[in-house]
C-alpha cells in the first residue's frame, strides 16, 4: 500500500526503542535523519558508539542519494523478522509492528538479518532477479536494526555494526 510520504503520522517504537517518524517526501532524507543518524546519536549518548564510528555512519548516511533511488513510499511492518511471523491454522500472521511508509526493502533486509526465508520467497518477492546493487542496499537497510540491537542489548552488537560500516565503505 503506497503512502503519501516516508514516515508515519506519529512516532512509535521498534521494540522498546523510540522511533521517530517525521514525514519526509524523500526516502533518503528520512533514512538518513530519522533512522541512521537519530539512532546513531542515541547509541553515542549511551556510550555504545564512539566518535569515529559515528563519523563513519555519517559518511555513509551522506551517500544515500548516490545509493538509493527516489522511490514511492510503501507501508512496511518495520520490525519484520522470523520471531514476528506466527504460523496459525488460518495461515501466517505478523505481530509486533513498528509501521511506517518507506522503501519496502527495509522489511526484506530485516527479514534476512537473523535468518533467511527459502529461495521460493525470494523468487516470488523479486519476480525475477534482484537489483544488481541489492547486496549493498541489503547491508544499508540492515544498519538501522543493527544499531537498534546495539542500543537495546549493548556492546555485543558493536562488531556487527562495525562490520556493516566496513562493508559499506564507511
Amino acid at each position: 500500500m503506497a503512502g503519501p510520504y516516508h514516515g508515519w503520522p506519529r512516532d512509535n517504537r521498534c521494540g522498546p526503542t523510540p522511533q521517530r517518524n517525521t514525514p519526509c517526501t524523500d526516502g533518503r532524507v528520512f533514512q538518513r535523519e530519522h533512522r541512521l543518524l537519530a539512532l546513531g546519536e542515541a547509541c553515542r549518548q549511551r556510550g555504545l558508539l564512539d566518535a569515529a564510528a559515528g563519523e563513519r555512519l555519517a559518511m555513509i548516511a551522506a551517500r544515500l542519494e548516490e545509493w538509493l533511488p527516489d522511490a514511492e513510499p510503501q507501508l512496511v511492518h518495520g520490525d519484520l523478522w522470523s520471531g514476528n511471523v506466527l504460523y496459525t491454522p488460518d495461515g501466517p500472521a505478523l505481530i509486533d509492528p513498528a509501521v511506517y511508509y518507506h522503501y519496502p526493502e527495509v522489511d526484506l533486509a530485516m527479514l534476512t538479518l537473523f535468518g533467511r526465508p527459502g529461495e521460493a520467497f525470494f523468487e516470488a518477492y523479486w519476480d525475477g532477479e534482484p537489483p544488481a546493487d541489492w547486496p549493498r542496499r541489503e547491508r544499508l537497510f540492515q544498519l538501522y536494526p543493527l544499531l537498534n540491537h546495539l542500543y537495546l542489548f549493548g556492546g555485543g552488537y558493536r562488531a556487527a555494526v562495525t562490520a556493516t560500516l566496513d562493508a559499506l565503505g564507511g
